[in-house]
């Protein structure tokens, strides 16, 4: 998925891609970016390529880039102020016990593993997952997910909860 205009840029990132640049020093969405709006429209020097939202870097999915800064006040505000709608799809292991629910559990840095994101946290943030199963296949359940709040690995953390 690609799409762009004089306000952004909507790419589909693959998994293992992170967003912006880390000390991996592995390929980022946000430089690849820059690259290609530097190629496609002919553009000399920095070019401007804002991050409004994010993915955790194992997670494919849509991400939107700003082409400019008033794009990037104005789409930050959106998803700070919970306006865009974020969905998401996972496939886990088993089936559900509910065909729909949600998940209000607080999550943060783990107090036993400080780099892991779980419930067992002496600093918890609020979290809040809806789930829909959308089908049942041989040993896996296929979910549209929807985060109401945006903390790292939220859906992975919420879903394990859940078992």
């Amino acid at each position: 998925m690609q799409y762009c205009d004089n306000h952004l840029l909507a790419h589909d990132k693959p998994a293992g891609v992170p967003v912006q640049a880390d000390a991996s020093g592995d390929l980022d969405l946000q430089s690849w970016a820059k690259a290609w709006l530097a190629r496609q429209f002919d553009k000399p020097g920095n070019v401007f390529c804002g991050i409004v939202h994010r993915l955790d870097r194992p997670a494919r999915g849509g991400v939107v880039l700003a082409r400019t800064s008033k794009a990037a006040a104005r789409l930050s505000r959106q998803f700070a102020e919970r306006t865009a709608q974020k969905t998401y799809e996972a496939v886990v292991w088993g089936r559900m016990a509910d065909a729909a629910g949600s998940i209000d559990l607080p999550i943060g840095r783990d107090t036993r593993h400080r780099v892991k994101i779980s419930a067992r946290t002496s600093s918890p943030r609020e979290a809040f997952t809806e789930y829909r199963v959308k089908e049942v296949l041989a040993g896996f359940s296929w979910l549209e997910v929807r985060p109401r709040t945006g903390r790292t690995h939220q859906i992975r953390v919420h879903l394990e909860h859940l078992g």
